[in-house]
């Protein structure tokens, strides 16, 4: 246990869920803002390994990683020393989250109703209500989820930056998908990272999430999913996100990538996530259960294997649907403005193996490219795009130099 027993929690998280800035600097609040403000996973859990900690920022942080074992042999050894854990709404609530991680959505479900029981503080009820809809999900009753969905968008106008607010938005657009509404699920997916772009918000965590719900939306279009599940495996690695680069590397492996060095991952993964195994024997079984079960068992076959691409070799990541450029390290979203002429060269650039000048320039500007006539504007051309973008492009005699760039 930490020895900070004055921090106001609720004040930080009050703090953080409007926008506020949070000043204190001590042990459990930088733990905090690693794992809720930077999505620095890794160095969240150091901090949690090496210095005294509050009990909930410890097992915050390990449901966050995806540490099933140590998270298990944790609570026990808590619970044994404080009895009147029971009747904390805070942890009971991350005992909801534990039981749902485990696939144990009713019990889960059931906690979530104690802790409502329990007068938590309004940011911990709206989480508590996002993770029951989230339970309601999984198992089927849509209509119970919504009711959740709509209490959660009513106290999203109170706490704007609140995470269940953005996850109950998520939920309500799988949904949509799941009834079949899926140009209508695209097109608020698209509003999501359009309105995070334009209000400078769009951070690793946000990206990721929104990446795994394009992956469901194509699902349930019937389309193949398997670049987008590659590139959330790059952001969950970057983040340090375990349990998320499991289900990646699982979302890879349905859908039919036939790399020998990912079937041996997902192995790894059944073992050590609880989660990813009960998923796979719910597909397996040919009698999906849970409503991600479902929609992982609709992963189409894709013409390609993308696991045996090294992770480290790729420095960006670029939507073309969605008009976004990724940068990995440090972390930085871009809007690629769709129409410019520094956008489109950047794009012909990125969606050709091997750019040369005369490919690309034709791709540009739809005209026979001369060299002593053109390579003028071709070089203008790119030297605003590397202003606009950290991305490096380099002109060579033997064509246009590009950096390790995924493309979604």
């Amino acid at each position: 246990m930490s020895d900070d027993n004055d921090i106001n929690w609720a004040e930080i998280e009050a703090r953080e869920t409007t926008g506020l800035p949070i000043d204190s600097e001590s042990t459990d609040v930088n733990i905090f803002k690693a794992r809720v403000l930077d999505f620095n996973l890794r160095r969240a859990e150091g901090l949690c390994f090496t210095q005294k900690t509050d009990s909930l920022q410890l097992i915050r942080t390990l449901i966050a990683r995806g540490n099933m074992a140590v998270l298990e042999d944790t609570i026990t050894r808590m619970q044994a020393q404080d009895s009147t854990l029971e009747h904390n709404p805070e942890w009971r609530l991350e005992m909801a989250r534990v039981a749902m991680l485990n696939g144990q959505w009713e019990k889960g479900l059931a906690e979530t109703n104690v802790v409502l029981n329990l007068h938590p503080t309004s940011i911990t009820r709206m989480t508590t209500l996002q993770t029951s809809s989230i339970a309601h999900y999984e198992l089927g009753d849509f209509g119970a989820a919504k009711r959740d969905i709509e209490y959660i968008r009513s106290m999203g106008l109170i706490y704007p930056r609140a995470q269940a607010h953005f996850y109950n938005e998520v939920l309500r657009i799988k949904i949509l998908a799941c009834e079949g509404q899926i140009e209508n699920a695209e097109h608020q997916l698209g509003q999501m990272w359009t309105r995070f772009l334009r209000d400078r918000q769009l951070n690793a965590n946000i990206a990721l999430t929104l990446l795994r719900t394009e992956t469901h939306i194509l699902r349930c279009a019937d389309q193949t999913s398997n670049r987008a599940a590659y590139a959330s495996l790059l952001l969950c690695e970057l983040m340090g996100d375990d349990l998320y680069a499991a289900l990646a590397r699982l979302e890879l492996y349905l859908a039919g990538d036939t790399s020998s060095r990912l079937a041996d991952a997902v192995t790894i993964d059944r073992r050590q996530f609880a989660k990813v195994d009960l998923l796979l024997n719910e597909i397996e079984s040919g009698a999906a259960v849970s409503t991600t079960a479902k929609n992982l068992a609709r992963s189409k076959n894709a013409d390609s294997s993308l696991f045996d691409s090294a992770l480290s070799t790729f420095s960006t990541i670029v939507i073309p649907k969605h008009q976004v450029l990724l940068q990995l390290e440090p972390f930085t979203a871009y809007s690629l403005e769709v129409g410019t002429r520094p956008s489109q060269m950047l794009m012909a650039i990125l969606e050709q193996v091997t750019p040369s000048k005369q490919s690309v320039f034709e791709a540009v500007f739809e005209q026979k490219y001369v060299s002593h006539l053109h390579d003028r504007l071709l070089h203008m051309t790119l030297s605003r795009a590397r202003v606009k973008w950290p991305i490096s492009l380099e002109v060579t005699a033997d064509g246009i130099l590009k950096p390790a760039t995924f493309l979604v």
